[in-house]
């Protein structure tokens, strides 16, 4: 047996927490253009490969739509996460 006792590597990978990456500084903007360019590319891709563009079009504007607001929910639970933390700490401090 090889390592230190203190339990295997997996066993100490899941005791870490998920570091969240930082918010960006307009996530509502950036999702809403960088799913607008996936979606574009989607159209493209369907032009391209000489599918039918209505069709394309619609595929687009559905993951868009979707994926916008997925990811739009997503920012403001952090969000709200994150004010109830700092709110949090601050009752806290103030005790």
């Amino acid at each position: 047996m090889s390592g230190s006792g203190n339990g295997t590597a997996g066993q100490r990978a899941t005791r870490r927490r998920r570091q969240e990456p930082p918010l960006p500084r307009h996530p509502y903007r950036d999702s809403a253009l960088l799913h607008g360019v996936l979606a574009v590319v989607i159209v493209g891709v369907t032009l391209l490969t000489g599918g039918n563009a209505v069709t394309g079009a619609l595929v687009a504007l559905a993951y868009f739509v979707i994926a916008t607001a997925w990811s739009w929910v997503r920012f403001s639970q952090r969000l709200r996460q994150a004010e109830r933390s700092v709110t949090g700490a601050n009752r806290k401090a103030a005790r």
